[in-house]
């Protein structure tokens, strides 16, 4: 069964709704830029929890930044907010980082920037798309299972006969996914073992990727 769209939200909560996505996109730039800039001076206990799991590293890599905008897509009420959502999301998270760069630390990679500012450009489309992965039809299964591939190797390291953790954190964003596309336990398991087909077969296929 195809999942259904919502038409019953207002345009004056969607608007509400895109103002607080935008200002939660900015406030995580900034934070991360902050978090990255002032590691050796932070309050204690960030410090404590920066030491412990590698946060400011950690928010520089796609994990955490995929996982939000897959929270704000999937639950939008249609496939179209989802996309519009995901890119202010991303919009005020960008904007705001490399504000922080230029006018706070006085220096940014341009580089870093395209990658960031082009997988921005390309987020609504990746939203739109993710938006049908709570379906119950082989698409949204399919979905789901491209969906899981990627936190796979976004959480994993793997060779021919080695299989290591890259970050425990990815490793709780791994089994959140998990559980926000849950279908059942059968399918559950079958969306998994595909997932993890996809993900060995595009590292070894694409000549880019951003694991």
């Amino acid at each position: 069964m195809k999942r259904e769209i919502k038409n019953s939200f207002s345009m004056q909560k969607e608007i509400k709704v895109i103002i607080l996505i935008f200002v939660l996109g900015s406030c995580l730039g900034i934070f991360s830029k902050y978090l990255d800039f002032y590691q050796a001076s932070l309050p204690t206990l960030l410090h404590l929890f920066d030491q412990l799991f590698d946060f400011h590293n950690y928010l520089g890599t796609f994990g955490p930044w995929l996982m939000v905008a897959l929270i704000i897509s999937i639950y939008a009420p249609s496939p179209r907010s989802a996309a519009y959502r995901v890119f202010i999301f991303f919009f005020g998270m960008v904007l705001s980082y490399y504000l922080y760069c230029y006018y706070i630390c006085g220096f940014y990679s341009l580089s870093y920037i395209m990658i960031w500012v082009c997988f921005t450009i390309l987020s609504p489309l990746l939203g739109y798309i993710c938006w049908f992965s709570l379906g119950k039809d082989i698409l949204s299964f399919l979905i789901s299972s491209l969906i899981m591939s990627v936190f796979f190797n976004l959480t994993f390291s793997y060779g021919c006969f080695y299989l290591d953790v890259k970050s425990w954190l990815n490793v709780l964003l791994f089994f959140i996914v998990l559980l926000m596309l849950h279908k059942g336990l059968k399918e559950d398991l079958l969306m998994i073992l595909l997932g993890i087909g996809i993900g060995i077969l595009s590292k070894s296929v694409l000549p880019i990727y951003f694991w």
